[in-house]
């Protein structure tokens, strides 16, 4: 169980005020709204990259203070490493952490990416890869550190819209197989009812146009493999 409590930030203009929610344990929330209303002001302080000025975060009532291996966040843009091959990138967190070793990682390295249809391209380097394919290797190189969270900051945001489509059913599928508790930030409405088994919205001015949208296109018993009941 993650909650936020009170979470207050500014910057040069307040960007979050008083915002209060929880995530519950084995669920995927998606967290929407416009660009700039803060979303990934709220990724970052899960994460504890960045403090919050008033509020408190934590998960399984332990306070956020700091960046840990129980959350992991996956950004907006590519955090994969160009001089390093699919395989490595993915070893490199239980590597540079000392969880596993160097054999231990690739066993488990090698296992995630036949999960994720690129074991053939283990040697590869990132800028031989599609957007998509990235996506995959970042995916897998966040969850080979099991955390108990994964924060996805608009995750397939410059995708085609095939290839969206596509990660979207692939990431609902990884969600089935291990329900392991999910934060999806995205912007766009089609996207959340998508991929969210709740949907929070953070600016108000979209409150009542969601839920008109909620009441016409989303069907009540969402499920997680792939569609929606």
């Amino acid at each position: 169980m993650v909650t936020v409590s009170g979470l207050s930030k500014r910057y040069s203009k307040e960007v979050l005020k008083d915002l209060s929610f929880e995530l519950e344990e084995g669920a995927l929330t998606v967290l929407m709204g416009p660009s700039g209303c803060g979303k990934t002001t709220v990724a970052c302080m899960l994460a504890g990259y960045i403090a919050p000025d008033a509020g408190t975060l934590a998960i399984d009532g332990r306070p956020i203070t700091a960046a840990g291996p129980d959350r992991l966040m996956v950004f907006q843009e590519t955090a994969l490493w160009y001089w390093m091959t699919v395989l490595d990138n993915v070893m490199f967190g239980p590597r540079a952490s000392g969880a596993m070793s160097a054999g231990e990682a690739r066993e488990k390295a090698l296992g995630l990416l036949r999960k994720f249809g690129l074991h053939e391209f283990r040697d590869k380097y990132p800028g031989q890869l599609s957007g998509g394919m990235r996506r995959r290797v970042e995916l897998a190189q966040a969850m080979i550190n099991n955390p108990r969270l994964m924060i996805l900051d608009e995750p397939f945001r410059g995708l085609d819209v095939m290839t969206r489509g596509l990660m979207q059913e692939y990431y609902l599928d990884l969600f089935a197989e291990s329900r392991r508790t999910t934060l999806f930030i995205t912007s766009e409405l089609e996207e959340a009812l998508v991929m969210g088994e709740r949907v929070l919205v953070m600016d108000e001015r979209y409150l009542e146009l969601k839920r008109q949208l909620m009441a016409t296109l989303y069907l009540p018993e969402h499920r997680v493999d792939g569609g929606s009941a």
